[in-house]
Parts: C-alpha cells; sequence; structure tokens
C-alpha cells in the first residue's frame, strides 16, 4: 500500500462506515489522490481507532446533517435516507 494523507485515510474510513464520500478540489493532482481511497481498506483496529476519535452525538449530528444534504432538492423520502445512513 503506498504512503496516504490525512484526507485519503478519512475517506476510506467514510466509505467503510458506508457514508458517500464526495472530496472536493479544483487541483488535478488532488483528485487523483482523492480517488485513490477505493484499491485498500483500513484494517479492523484502524476503523476501531478513528472511531474512538467522535462520539456518537458528534457522529449523530454530522448524520443529520448528511440527511438534509440527502433529501435537499429531491423527492426521496426519509426511510430511504434512514436507510442509506445506517450502516
Amino acid at each position: 500500500m503506498t504512503v496516504c494523507d490525512v484526507l485519503q485515510v478519512l475517506g476510506r474510513w467514510l466509505i467503510q462506515k458506508g457514508i458517500v464520500y464526495i472530496p472536493k478540489t479544483t487541483s488535478e493532482a488532488r483528485m487523483v489522490e482523492n480517488f485513490d481511497v477505493f484499491g485498500w481498506e483500513l484494517s479492523e483496529e484502524d476503523m476501531e481507532v478513528l472511531d474512538g476519535m467522535t462520539t456518537e452525538e458528534a457522529r449523530g449530528k454530522f448524520l443529520d446533517g448528511y440527511r438534509v444534504g440527502c433529501i435537499r432538492g429531491t423527492e426521496v423520502g426519509e426511510e430511504m435516507v434512514r436507510d442509506v445512513t445506517v450502516g
């Protein structure tokens, strides 16, 4: 595995948690780096360490904002959003 930067690790953590990862950049080099989160996985131990860096309350606030972002301007029902955000 190549050396990853912090954003790649966090992007991979989001993917493994079942949360959509949509990085933003205008730099072509960063686009390539951002895409390099699919050829590897974080270990269970790494996932547990990252999970421990936040609280259930903070995760809940993040998921609340994520749900709002998912349904803003769409016809998507709340049940579908819940299914997507609750792994």
